[in-house]
């Protein structure tokens, strides 16, 4: 039934919701319930995304891998800086920690699985709330860098190991420093806390496998018989024996009570990298430096009668770090960028944790709202947008793919890249990740590109110029020259009359298509112009760059109309909202900030769960999602805070229901939230399912 209009006897839109809604009696029961779910949806924190999912991986090699007490989770540190939380039972990514300013070399969850300690190349121990990511605390009093940490097993106490040849043991609650052990003559590769927490073990780049005792710092023995470096020790969960790996090929078990050695295994020439006990204390797993000619990553003993009972394989990869399951059916190895998962019982591989192995330089998202695709180093991906599941991966070669785009129809997705041997230019059809055409041009790779309305043409930016593109045609039939630097980004007009673009210069140029004309500069950014954008409405242009500033300019003559501050560093994409209400921005400062366009206002920064720098945003036609990429080698998918705020204020209130009200039945565009053609129903549950979002 079609609505009346207020009239403030039909139905009452205030701080209770709608109390009576002529139209609608389901509506009428349920619009209390969403007002109530809307307060507690936006009651967390507004400094974080409302995520729906994400993927990604480490760009640089991963040092260790941790599992959860209770086996939800996953931890890795990696050389790239960052820390992931993985959920276990599907590898998805959780969580991105970031504070380290160096690689980090070692991770431990406490006991009861609420905290993580981190140590790494910037010399310091951190811990961290598993629940929400936040660092608790910094500590940083190690001379070099910490290469390994442990937690006891009553988590009151936190052991590291560092390069300066020293073992430090900290109050877990407040990292209060204990004491200092030294003795070691070399780094401190491994320290692992005995079962009943009363000693410490340490192991060197001396040879030497040290015992101390926790309540005094007391060295108790020292175990030498390794050749080379011992780059990995563990208590047995029964705390009897020790076992130690070394750089020289074996693999020592020691009992603890009295420093015996009780066994020695070998790796037939391999580096042993790292060692761990089942729970269940049956089974040695151990990480090793593939030996030549095979893909051998892990090998697990049964201690029993010294029989190897599994060869877990993969990629030829150096395995730094392992670690067992709580419940002994699983064992984790690092495997260079990611992590690999095994099943004990057969040795089966189950899944490669991280599908991208390098910064995620673009994303962009089909019109019809049901896909996302991404490029990254040698790799163009695409996503379902519903659930972040991997379709296809397109291997492009060698080196980055900077720019994708989907075709107006959402049939292809385009892709520019830098130094590819073959194409620099590839349309892929989107249905089963098929190579359906490819370009080239005359000056090197391409750093932006973008599909014309039509669906035929495109154009792309190459070193200081900007080309045209008519497929099937290989080769540029138009090019547009004057800029004096690397053009950084091109934007089409909405009708496609007109291309903008954004230099190393310091400019922002529109060109005429029709005849290649140079319509205008626009000056006034001090610095490379990294991002450029048409509103959906052709009105404005936004620009931004490495000055930190994005200017707002009115496309029919040119002015200026705001310039908006607040990223503290360059800006590497600004993005319009589908109905031209407000735009967001994300760069080199690792935040993400919402603008309301009508006059420039900051309207809400993410500051937490955006990892590292930005590098790429879109808008969901739809406008209820929003996808950026980041340096850290992730992709999210995250919904638009103000999905419902039809009057752009920034705030989705009374105001706005009323507008979806009164529009009620129509086609109004202004107030149709889904763009699905009317204002109906399903703008209005979109409206309350949202409401108190920004006021």
């Amino acid at each position: 039934m079609h609505p009346t209009v207020p009239n403030g006897k039909g139905y009452y839109v205030g701080a209770w919701g709608i109390a009576k809604c002529s139209f609608s009696c389901f509506l009428a029961q349920f619009c209390l319930v969403l007002y109530l779910f809307a307060i507690l949806r936006y009651s967390h924190a507004q400094n974080r995304p409302d995520i729906l999912w994400m993927k990604g991986g480490h760009f640089g090699i991963v040092n260790s891998v941790a599992f959860s007490p209770d086996g939800q989770y996953i931890a890795s540190g990696s050389r790239d800086q960052t820390i992931k939380l993985w959920r276990a039972v599907d590898g998805e990514l959780v969580r991105t920690l970031v504070a380290h300013a160096d690689g980090v070399d070692a991770i431990a969850f406490s006991p009861d699985g609420r905290y993580l300690v981190s140590g790494g190349g910037d010399k310091a121990v951190r811990l961290w709330r598993v629940t929400d990511g936040q660092m608790l605390y910094e500590r940083v009093r190690h001379n070099l860098r910490v290469s390994c940490v442990a937690y006891s097993p009553d988590g009151q106490y936190i052991a590291s190991g560092s390069l300066d040849r020293t073992i430090r043991l900290w109050r877990a609650a407040d990292g209060q420093l204990i004491r200092t052990l030294t003795g070691h003559a070399g780094t401190i590769f491994s320290v692992a806390f005995s079962p009943d927490g009363q000693y410490i073990a340490s192991s060197s780049f001396d040879q030497t496998i040290r015992l101390w005792r926790v309540m005094d710092g007391q060295l108790v023995y020292v175990l030498t018989g390794h050749t080379d470096i011992v780059y990995s020790i563990a208590f047995s969960p029964d705390g009897q024996i020790l076992a130690s790996g070394s750089k020289d090929s074996t693999i020592k078990i020691w009992r603890v009570s009295n420093g015996e050695l009780l066994q020695t295994f070998s790796t037939f020439g391999t580096p042993v990298f790292s060692v761990a006990f089942s729970p269940d204390g049956q089974y040695l797993g151990v990480g090793i430096d593939p030996p030549l000619y095979t893909d051998v990553r892990v090998v697990v003993w049964r201690l029993s009668d010294g029989e190897v009972v599994r060869l877990l394989t993969g990629f030829s990869l150096s395995t730094y770090s392992i670690a067992f399951s709580p419940n002994g059916q699983y064992i984790i190895g690092s495997a260079g960028h990611a992590i690999d998962l095994w099943r004990l019982s057969d040795g089966q591989l189950i899944y490669n944790i991280g599908p991208y192995r390098a910064e995620v330089v673009s994303v962009a998202i089909s019109s019809d709202n049901q896909y996302v695709s991404t490029g990254s180093q040698a790799y163009i991906r695409l996503h379902q947008l519903s659930d972040g599941a991997v379709r296809w991966s397109y291997f492009a070669g060698s080196d980055t793919v900077y720019y994708v785009n989907f075709s107006p129809d959402g049939q292809y997705v385009l892709a520019g890249g830098y130094g590819w041997t073959a194409a620099r230019v590839r349309l892929i059809a989107t249905t089963d990740g098929q190579l359906v055409y490819s370009g080239d041009t005359p000056t090197g790779g391409i750093l932006s590109i973008a599909f014309f309305p039509d669906g035929r043409h495109f154009v792309g930016a190459s070193s200081t110029n900007i080309y045209l593109w008519q497929i099937p045609q290989s080769f540029p039939i138009r090019r547009f020259e004057g800029h004096t630097s690397t053009v950084y980004s091109v934007a089409i007009s909405p009708d496609g009359q007109y291309i903008v673009s954004g230099s190393g210069d310091s400019t922002v140029r529109i060109w005429r298509v029709e005849d290649g004309t140079l319509v205008s500069i626009l000056t006034g950014h001090q610095g490379a112009v990294k991002s450029v954008a048409f509103s959906p409405d052709g009105q404005y242009i936004a620009s931004a760059g490495e000055d930190g500033i994005i200017r707002i300019w009115r496309f029919a003559d040119n002015s200026l109309i705001h310039s908006l501050t607040g990223h503290t560093g360059t800006i590497n994409a600004v993005a319009f909202s589908p109905d031209g209400h407000f735009l967001i921005s994300g760069g080199r400062d690792r935040t993400i900030r919402f603008w309301r366009l009508s006059n420039g206002q900051l309207i809400r920064t993410y500051t937490e769960e955006t990892g590292t720098e930005i590098l790429s945003i879109q808008f969901a036609s739809s406008g209820e999602l929003f996808a950026y990429s980041r340096r850290d080698a992730t992709v999210v998918v995250a919904h638009h805070p103000f999905y419902g705020d039809v009057d752009g204020d920034g705030c989705v209130g009374d105001a706005d229901l009323l507008a979806i009200l009164n529009a009620y039945g129509n086609s109004n565009p202004d107030v149709d939230v889904n763009h699905d053609g009317i204002v109906n129903d399903k703008d209005l549950m979109i409206a309350l399912f949202n409401f108190g979002s920004g006021c």
